[in-house]
């Protein structure tokens, strides 16, 4: 990890007494996601974290890292998409449309969060003030997902039911029993889009010699 002047240690004396014109900003980190407002004018943390959390309330958020590689550095990914934030952020957001024709798991399984072989919804609904997604039984979701074999996220008894989740206006997470995935989406100009990624397990799944292929 290195910080604004690019050393290892935060330090002021490469200004050599030089007035910046860096400008403070508010930012909060949650659980290792850097939150930063830039107009000043964004909604207290508290508040906008809240639905989120409430949804995952069964979650032991507290008691979860990102992956790390082999020297303890957290292991995120980042990819461009020629494609406008907006639009791609729209189609990216919770929505049956997509499943069939962008992932290819769906293909091969027979189950799919949303409905059953004849049609019928089988997943709930999750809409609250700016979270939107839905949730769907593990029970039902066993051929597609298939417990595995690091531990759990939930903070008491086996997790049942897991969820596809967007926080507006750019943040998606996919939660399952042992991790949680989460996307964010920025605009890099009016037709490109920077998608960041990053994966969280329990601090001992890492440790897992079945985590690793």
């Amino acid at each position: 990890m290195h910080y604004w002047d690019g050393t290892a240690e935060p330090s002021l004396s490469v200004l050599n007494g030089r007035n910046g014109n860096l400008i403070e900003v508010r930012s909060v980190i949650w659980h290792g996601i850097v939150f930063v407002d830039l107009s000043g004018e964004a909604r207290d943390h508290n508040d906008y974290i809240a639905p989120l959390e409430r949804c995952l309330e069964q979650y032991d958020l507290d008691d979860m890292q990102p992956d790390h590689d082999a020297r303890g550095r957290p292991v995120t990914a980042g990819f461009d998409v020629p494609c406008n934030w907006k639009t791609f952020t729209e189609n990216d957001c919770t929505n049956g449309l997509r499943q069939l024709t962008v992932h290819d798991i769906y293909r091969f399984s027979p189950d799919i969060p949303r409905v059953d072989g004849s049609g019928t919804k089988r997943s709930f609904d999750i809409m609250d003030k700016h979270l939107l997604g839905y949730g769907y039984r593990f029970e039902d979701m066993a051929r597609t997902y298939p417990e595995g074999p690091l531990p759990h996220l939930w903070r008491d008894g086996a997790p049942d039911c897991g969820f596809f989740l967007n926080l507006f206006p750019n943040f998606s997470i996919s939660v399952m029993a042992h991790s949680i995935g989460a996307w964010c989406m920025m605009p890099d100009g009016a037709d490109m889009t920077r998608m960041v990624t990053a994966d969280f397990f329990r601090p001992e799944a890492t440790t897992n010699e079945r985590f690793r292929p």
